[in-house]
């Protein structure tokens, strides 16, 4: 499958996911319903299948066929993790990228959190985001 083929219409976006996947095509479909459930929906997904020996292909062309989400999925050689993000995000049209990994099932927050930084600080070129619980356990540990 061509990545003509399996794109939608991919007119640009404020934000973009990149996965790069290999032979976890259970954790993938997870990780892709927790993407449905975003509080933000204007979002482009580029799924890099980094030659997968399961059914992963199969896996995303029947996920394809229903999903609500705008996906481009592509395969590769397997290259490795490095090279799947760097495919991946030369695909995209988004001028903010998130990388996810195929294990990773997002909070419905994420992606609305993610853009709101960079939104609040347009020159922030790489941002990371933890959890609330995590960032007052942390600011706790500094105080000691």
């Amino acid at each position: 499958m061509s990545s003509a083929d399996s794109a939608r219409d991919l007119s640009t976006k404020p934000v973009g996911v990149v996965i790069p996947t290999y032979n976890r095509s259970d954790a993938l479909l997870l990780c892709m319903e927790h993407l449905e459930r975003q509080t933000v929906t204007d979002l482009e997904v580029v799924v890099v299948d980094d030659g997968s020996t399961d059914d992963t292909q199969r896996a995303m062309e029947a996920y394809l066929a229903k999903s609500p989400l705008e996906i481009r999925y592509v395969r590769q050689n397997n290259s490795g993790p490095a090279k799947a993000r760097n495919f991946g995000v030369s695909m995209l049209r988004s001028p903010v990228c998130v990388f996810l990994g195929d294990d990773i099932f997002a909070a419905p927050s994420l992606i609305e959190h993610h853009l709101a930084l960079h939104q609040k600080n347009p020159a922030l070129n790489i941002a990371g985001l933890r959890s609330e619980e995590h960032t007052s356990e942390l600011q706790s540990h500094h105080e000691l």
